[in-house]
């Protein structure tokens, strides 16, 4: 039995030492530009990359959560483009603009996508990291119908940067898990599990006709002489006695909104803290949210905040009530102006809730 022990030991002592990356600190939020790619993780290190060509006809999104073992998504998006048919093939161009090829051997440069939606489209999860690779080197990605003729194109430079930047923050970098960063550690599950989240309840409220706190902050946010008409005050009580109320003076504006206040149990109004710890540079927001509105079941305040009426850039954000006050439970941000559609703005932060 100790024999057995023995070479047990001496067996583990000879196998080469595993490598314990460690993700690294990453600002959930902040974007960074690789050419004609953007890059965004949020605080659970699951990353976003997405073609960002100014208003193209068509653009490409790959994601990567963070566990171990995830492939990366990839969806093409070719609304723009006016193609919504059963399928679309992608070919990869080199500099040049012929098929890409690598020298001694025909590289694929077709992958053929199906459609999830409307103008959107997929590809079967097996072929995925073989696209990744045969783009490598490649310049464009061209969509084409099944006989051939060009939808659209998109540039691709700067994708190998992008993806390394997933592999980098995803601490896969030289183990066998990366795309272009790829190498021979096999590192434990727990080396890269992602980051624990933060924990939230969900608190339910009701509405409250209480016409006389209602029209206190009314007059307080929109001024003595505001016409209610032309706005409203609404309140909600929440457990533990505090209220809730959105007070609209009734601005029209593309990111006209809301004042939110918290009316503590002894009646004293405050502007409400909306805290956005995806933003390394903000602390949060106090009191005003654009197009802004709560979903009392839950709890939750949402907003979204559009940087232009095509409404493809901005920020999308979800808020928590607790005992606490209001915590983020959910951001998502699009910094560049590129015709994405708001299903796929990134994710910047994300939370758990318990049961």
């Amino acid at each position: 039995m100790l024999r057995l022990l023995f070479a047990m030991l001496a067996a583990l002592a000879a196998l080469p030492a595993l490598a314990q990356p460690v993700p690294p600190p990453v600002v959930a939020g902040s974007h960074q530009l690789f050419e004609d790619w953007m890059v965004l993780c949020d605080n659970r290190h699951d990353c976003t990359a997405t073609s960002a060509v100014p208003d193209a006809p068509a653009l490409i999104q790959i994601t990567r959560h963070a566990d171990w073992d995830a492939l990366p998504l990839i969806v093409l998006d070719l609304a723009r483009a006016g193609f919504d048919g059963m399928s679309v093939d992608l070919v990869l161009q080199s500099a040049d603009r012929r098929a890409h090829s690598t020298p001694g051997r025909r590289a694929r440069t077709r992958f053929t996508f199906h459609r999830l939606a409307a103008g959107r489209f997929g590809m079967p999860h097996d072929e995925r990291l073989s696209l990744l690779l045969a783009a490598r080197n490649a310049r464009t990605a061209q969509f084409r119908h099944r006989d051939g003729r060009v939808i659209a194109a998109v540039s691709l430079n700067g994708l190998e940067a992008a993806l390394n930047r997933f592999d980098h923050v995803q601490a896969r970098t030289d183990t066998v898990t990366g795309i272009y960063t790829r190498g021979e550690n096999r590192v434990p599950l727990a080396a890269i599990m992602p980051p624990h989240l933060p924990v939230l309840v969900r608190e339910s409220a009701l509405e409250e006709a209480n016409r006389e706190l209602g029209t206190q902050a009314f007059r307080m946010i929109c001024g003595i002489g505001a016409p209610r008409h032309s706005g409203d005050a609404v309140v909600w009580r929440m457990a533990g006695g505090k209220r809730i109320v959105a007070v609209d003076c009734g601005s029209e504006a593309l990111n006209g909104g809301r004042i939110w206040l918290v009316v503590d149990e002894d009646g004293q109004l405050d502007l409400a803290h909306f805290p956005q710890p995806d933003l390394a540079a903000q602390d949060g927001t106090d009191g005003f949210l654009p197009n802004s509105w709560f979903d009392h079941a839950a709890g939750q305040i949402h907003s979204m905040e559009l940087g232009r009426p095509d409404g493809d850039c901005g920020s999308s954000l979800t808020w928590q009530w607790t005992a606490e006050g209001f915590q983020l439970a959910e951001a998502r941000r699009m910094p560049l102006c590129i015709g994405l559609a708001q299903d796929l703005w990134p994710r910047t932060w994300t939370t758990a809730f318990t049961p």
